[in-house]
């Protein structure tokens, strides 16, 4: 490629960068979120690297946040299994 043309994409990469690692990120959290919606009660949470492309996943660490998301998600669907439904008040007046 020569300089002047990679010079014009520099500049364009400025003004509109390229957004696939983006996209691919924002894909990633949705489709762990699909999942894990869909997910058995008491199974480990899918992580949202788990779905990244190999290239993008991360070398060390967990996403914690992303598990603490999860956990309280789960929680508020076992609670909606159990929630009763609220009863009839009598009209008083």
């Amino acid at each position: 490629m020569p300089a002047g043309q990679f010079a014009e994409w520099e500049r364009y990469f400025q003004v509109y960068p390229f957004r696939a690692d983006m996209d691919a990120a924002i894909l990633a959290t949705l489709s762990s979120i699909a999942v894990n919606v869909c997910k058995v009660l008491g199974k480990d949470a899918a992580l949202p690297s788990e779905f990244l492309p190999d290239h993008m996943k991360p070398d060390t660490g967990e996403d914690n946040q992303v598990k603490m998301f999860l956990g309280a998600i789960q929680t508020v669907k076992a609670f909606e299994k159990t929630k009763r439904k609220p009863k009839k008040v009598k009209d008083v007046a």
